[in-house]
C-alpha cells in the first residue's frame, strides 16, 4: 500500500486488508449505545455499503452524516 501519492489516498487505503476496521468499530460502538437507549433504528455495519457511499474513515462516516443531516434539514424546510 502506497501512501505517498495523495491521488490515490482513498483507492490504497480501502485495498488494505483491514480498511475498514476503524469505521466499523465505531458504527458498531454507535449501535451498541443506541440499543442501550432503547432506540431501534441502527446504522448498517457492512463494509460493501459504506464503500459504495465512498466512505472509509470514522472521518468519512461523520462528514457523509452530517450533509444528510443538512440535506433532510433543507427538504424539510420546502
Amino acid at each position: 500500500m502506497k501512501l505517498g501519492n495523495n491521488l490515490n489516498f482513498k483507492e490504497d487505503f480501502k485495498m488494505g486488508p483491514h480498511y475498514m476496521n476503524e469505521l466499523i468499530k465505531h458504527i458498531n460502538k454507535l449501535n451498541e449505545e443506541t440499543r442501550k437507549s432503547g432506540a431501534v433504528g441502527f446504522l448498517t455495519n457492512d463494509p460493501d455499503h459504506w464503500a459504495s457511499y465512498g466512505v472509509y474513515t470514522i472521518g468519512d462516516f461523520q462528514l457523509y452524516l452530517e450533509r444528510e443531516h443538512e440535506r433532510n434539514m433543507y427538504k424539510n424546510n420546502f
